[in-house]
């Protein structure tokens, strides 16, 4: 009787022990299971924390300047969500794009200017050249006397002459044969013969920009890539030392300078390039003062594929590389064609020169409203900003473009714009439709 319920009192133990260890092991389950949810619940409002934290949401769009019937700029007005934290705008990223082009855009800095421009907002893409000439540069080879007009070998107006010059003498000759007979006030100045405008007048100075008039003395010239009444630029070199005109090599007559779209070097300065007959020439802000490397002729020569001197010569160059003289990457020249004229690229050939990134590009930050906290580089509840920025492509009318404001924690506001069908007024509101 006695081993019977032993037997049975070891049983009941057995039961109970297994009931508390069921009951733990459903307790383990629980507590793990419900801390599981907590933290996922808890990561779960961290991320909409987050997202609300960086978002910013568009209220309208316009574009300019739709008096071509292209869309090209665009102003992008934005705030933060309720409830948001500061948004550096270096940790901004914007993506456009269109039908055939997109480009990706970082903050140009808080001292960007709110237009399209190396001190503002810019895109880096392709440049297309019409019609060019060369070369950029010439020389009187011979003395620029007082009786005659001497051959300057280049020329500024591109209409295949070149173009001539003398000293005037306001007492030599007649009218007939001199152009600034009678003119007393110009005399000992320098008469430059733009063939397709006429007699145009430099007045010669000295290093300090005071009168240095030709055969009057032995001082040092001081014309410095003077203007020709927008025709070209002049210099003139050395000393005044010839009482009948100026020495041969003195006179350097130059085309003006072709304008690069981009800034090859990002240094938010402007480029500028000549041409001769076998040569591209780039002159970049970065190597120095661009009109002294323009001034010297000395740049960075990239070949054009072919001699460009006679008519019907081919000149073909795929697409090549350049450094700036410094050895920094510039960007890259394509060249393809056949001359009609001498010494000039036609519209219709292809000349193309690149920047070494296609498709990036910056945005400005205007405020339109500033809040309490305003802080300029940074976005607060209560600011409302207006991003400035140029499209990757020219817009058309009825053609979509869409823009995304990605910060680098949060979500991504995106907004896909159609162009009105007509586009005929310098700024277009965009977006959202307005209905008439």
């Amino acid at each position: 009787m006695v081993g019977k319920r032993a037997v049975a009192g070891l049983g009941l133990v057995l039961v109970v022990l297994s009931m508390i260890i069921i009951a733990g092991f459903v307790s383990l389950v629980i507590i793990r299971t419900s801390g599981s949810f907590q933290e996922t619940t808890i990561q779960a409002g961290n991320s909409v924390n987050s997202n609300v934290a960086s978002h910013l949401l568009v209220t309208e769009i316009t574009a300019t300047d739709g008096t071509d019937s292209y869309l090209e700029d665009v102003q992008v007005v934005a705030h933060l969500t309720p409830g948001s934290d500061i948004m550096s705008l270096s940790q901004l990223t914007i993506l456009a794009g269109a039908s055939d082009a997109s480009s990706s855009y970082q903050y140009a800095g808080v001292d960007a200017e709110a237009a399209y421009s190396f001190t503002g907002y810019t895109i880096y893409s392709d440049q297309e050249f019409d019609e060019l000439h060369a070369p950029f540069y010439g020389t009187n080879k011979v003395q620029i006397g007082f009786f005659a007009f001497v051959n300057l070998n280049v020329d500024i107006d591109g209409d295949g002459i070149n173009e001539t010059a003398r000293s005037c003498r306001s007492d030599v000759g007649n009218l007939a044969t001199n152009p600034c007979f009678g003119q007393a006030s110009r005399t000992r100045w320098l008469m430059i013969n733009v063939s397709s405008a006429g007699i145009q007048y430099v007045r010669p100075v000295n290093a300090s920009g005071g009168v240095r008039l030709i055969g009057s003395g032995g001082g040092q010239f001081g014309n410095f890539l003077t203007n020709i009444s927008g025709y070209g630029l002049i210099s003139i070199f050395g000393k005044n030392n010839n009482s009948n005109g100026i020495n041969a090599n003195q006179v350097h007559l130059f085309r003006n300078p072709y304008y690069l779209a981009n800034d090859h070097d990002n240094d938010q300065e402007y480029e500028w390039m000549g041409l001769n007959e076998s040569h591209a020439i780039f002159f970049f802000s970065s190597d120095g003062n661009v009109s002294v490397q323009y001034n010297s002729t000395e740049g960075v020569a990239v070949p054009l594929g072919g001699d460009i001197s006679s008519i019907g010569a081919t000149f073909d160059k795929s697409r090549t590389s350049f450094t700036t003289l410094a050895g920094d990457p510039a960007g890259y020249l394509e060249t393809y064609g056949l001359t009609t004229a001498k010494r000039t690229i036609d519209a219709g050939d292809t000349f193309t020169v690149s920047p070494p990134s296609v498709g990036q590009g910056t945005f400005a930050v205007t405020y339109a409203k500033r809040g309490p906290d305003y802080s300029l580089g940074s976005v607060h509840e209560d600011d409302v900003i207006k991003i400035h920025f140029r499209l990757p492509s020219s817009i058309e009318g009825g053609e979509s473009f869409d823009i995304r404001l990605i910060p680098r924690t949060g979500t991504t506001e995106e907004v896909v714009v159609t162009a009105p069908e007509a586009i005929n007024q310098e700024l277009e509101y965009v977006w959202p439709v307005k209905m008439s």
